[in-house]
């Protein structure tokens, strides 16, 4: 069996890995280094790995010659019984991609979806009820029919990446127990949700104490109070609402998958 542990060195992450094995000892098992006689322990290891990152300068080199491999160098030396040290600071790079690959993924699932409902619903008279309907709408809340359309399709858009993001915070965090990582991704991606969700209405209610139209749609449900212009502004802020939380979640994210994620 193999254990692997991460060490950082400055702004390197290095995977460290040892062979071990169950031997019989004094007729107990013990777990030890593959071929060694004396056990080995874990915690211990950890600790060891910890105060070796914490002594590293980088004035400590072996051969000019070979800077790139000055770092490993200064583990072996320390961890002579290592099996393999693996660089893997491509790995910052890791959720960038994810979030990347997931974004491009959502928007032309979207895309996608509504171009097979405008294909599979299309006629001359569908088109013209959407089109009375939404420039109905539209003029309602001062909008162009294209503006309208854009703005909702951009506040749905980024609804979906924010779940999406919550659910990718649920699974770092999750991740970070050592057992039910599953249950806990889910429990932690739910509350991450119900939080944003929650900051975006306390956002809006600060609005509101210096603008009594969007105060009316906390205080009252009547609609001859309510001035339906004001959802526009709601729907701009919104948007800018939305952009501001992917941001910050985004960057916790970022900053606690670096952290490393427990994924044995």
């Amino acid at each position: 069996m193999t254990l692997e542990r991460k060490i950082r060195l400055k702004n390197d992450d290095y995977i460290v890995v040892v062979d071990l094995e169950y031997r019989n000892i004094k007729g107990f098992p013990h777990l030890c280094l593959k071929n060694y006689d004396y056990g080995f322990d874990c915690g211990n290891f950890s600790l060891l790995l910890s105060k070796i990152a914490k002594n590293y300068s980088d004035e400590e080199f072996y051969d000019r010659k070979i800077l790139m491999m000055n770092r490993m160098l200064y583990i072996y030396n320390r961890v002579p019984f290592l099996s393999a040290i693996k660089n893997v600071s491509s790995n910052d790079t890791l959720y960038i991609s994810k979030i990347l690959s997931s974004i491009i993924t959502l928007f032309t699932s979207t895309f996608v979806i509504l171009l097979t409902l405008f294909v599979a619903y299309y006629s001359k008279e569908n088109m013209e009820m959407v089109n009375n309907l939404l420039l109905s709408i539209a003029s309602s809340y001062n909008f162009s029919t294209i503006g309208l359309v854009v703005a909702l399709f951009i506040l749905l858009f980024l609804e979906f990446l924010n779940l999406l993001q919550s659910g990718y915070t649920g699974i770092i965090l999750g991740h970070k127990f050592n057992s039910g990582k599953i249950g806990f991704s889910v429990l932690f991606g739910f509350i991450t949700y119900i939080v944003t969700q929650l900051l975006v209405l306390l956002i809006v209610y600060i609005l509101g104490l210096f603008n009594g139209n969007i105060m009316n749609l906390f205080l009252t449900t009547n609609l001859d109070v309510i001035n339906i212009s004001v959802i526009k502004t709601i729907v701009l802020f919104a948007i800018l609402i939305y952009l501001l939380l992917f941001v910050v979640v985004y960057i916790v994210n970022f900053k606690l998958f670096k952290k490393g994620v427990n994924v044995e």
